[in-house]
């Protein structure tokens, strides 16, 4: 059934529901399944998840308690209304066989509240930096028993109606960064917990691609790779009811990436158009260009601004993927190597993600003839089958 309904010719709309407490039930469960589902395994170094069942985990990052849940304008909304509750990551892990140390726990929610960054009918206010690892000093005594695995969050937030800032973040020492590149103090969290524990798992809190490179690395002791990082998108009021059960092996991954995800964004050559402009320039905006119109006298229309689509439809994927190709024909005079050039920009590839499980395609059937008009309907057949040793989807 749909959640909300039908419209008959008559204009009368027919709820498939018998009550709103039946529909609100019905659409938590229908956001749950959509969650667990979404969730992107990113990587997974040495099969390091699943974790066995009954593991004692610590949750590092401000955003493992003070998660994103949706964006600014229309992707804002309130959670924990109408009567159905919010599950935020904590809850979501603890929903399954794992435990979550509370001695940490305490610490970061007090010094999210200390900072003025609380929550209010689960709506999140935040969008403060990564706190300093110093908090933590005073609770290394509990990592011991909850050491099965930490899990690190990092969190974006996006917006319509404004454009994430290029260079002079706070949070970044080098005024150059921008606001998709790692914080100061995220560095510093990801190496301090290395130290501290064998298995280090991230979860991505952003609806927006972050420059995962590094991470991503093999792990060694003196780089920023982790063993797992997994995708979990801007939560909304259920997103993460399932976190716990995917971290546990209940369920397994089935998430896809819906965009490419690079090593560093200002290589893509749809960065120069972007927003005001102003990365063009020196660290002071300065010298940037700007992406002002101008009235015929010379002044500045503060009305309107301009946006150059040079690119075209080669964004994302498309420049990728076509660049690839187009280095594979030889088409390119200063770069032969297609494989490495791909690899050095790219993280992870659009409809990228990882499974517990394996699994076999085989094209068993395809429509007959040739395409000869527009708007002409293909039909594929495939037969997909889990080859692994558990349950998955694909």
């Amino acid at each position: 059934k749909n959640v909300s309904g039908y419209v008959f010719n008559n204009g009368k709309f027919y709820p498939d529901y018998s009550s709103m407490n039946e529909a609100l039930a019905a659409s938590r469960e229908l956001n749950m399944q959509i969650g667990a589902e979404g969730i992107v395994l990113m990587k997974n170094a040495d099969n390091v998840l699943p974790l066995k069942k009954g593991s004692n985990v610590t949750m590092f990052g401000h955003r493992s308690y003070n998660p994103m849940t949706g964006g600014g304008g229309s992707g804002a909304g309130k959670v924990g209304v109408y009567g159905v509750p919010f599950t935020d990551l904590v809850a979501g892990v603890e929903n399954s066989s794992l435990s979550v140390n509370k001695g940490v726990e305490n610490v970061y929610r007090k010094a999210i509240k200390e900072a003025g960054n609380t929550t209010q009918e689960g709506f999140t206010l935040s969008t403060a930096n990564e706190r300093p690892v110093s908090i933590l000093k005073d609770i290394e005594y509990s990592y011991g028993r909850y050491a099965d695995a930490a899990i690190i969050t990092l969190g974006r937030s996006g917006s319509e109606g404004s454009d994430i800032k290029m260079k002079n973040c706070d949070g970044h020492s080098n005024k150059e960064d921008h606001f998709l590149q790692l914080e100061d103090n995220e560095i510093a969290l990801i190496k301090y917990v290395k130290k501290h524990f064998d298995k280090v798992i991230v979860l991505v809190n952003s609806a927006n691609t972050l420059e995962l490179g590094e991470l991503n690395a093999e792990k060694t002791e003196d780089n920023l790779g982790v063993d797992a990082i997994l995708h979990i998108g801007h939560l909304g009021n259920d997103g993460a009811a399932h976190l716990g059960d995917i971290l546990d092996g209940t369920i397994s991954p089935s998430g896809r990436t819906v965009d490419t995800w690079t090593n560093d964004l200002t290589t893509s050559p749809s960065y120069a158009n972007f927003s005001s402009l102003t990365q063009n320039g020196g660290a002071d905006n300065t010298a940037g260009w700007n992406n002002n119109l101008y009235n015929p006298d010379g002044t500045v229309n503060a009305s309107y601004h301009y946006a150059e689509y040079s690119d075209s439809i080669y964004v994302g994927y498309k420049y990728y993927e076509t660049a690839y190709d187009d280095i594979k024909s030889g088409n390119y005079a200063n770069i032969t190597d297609a494989d490495k050039w791909y690899n050095d920009q790219v993280t992870y590839p659009f409809g990228y993600g990882l499974s517990y499980t394996s699994f076999k395609w085989q094209l068993v059937g395809a429509g007959q003839g040739e395409i000869k008009s527009a708007n002409e309907t293909v039909t594929l057949k495939v037969k997909v089958t889990n080859t692994g040793k558990v349950a998955g989807k694909d």
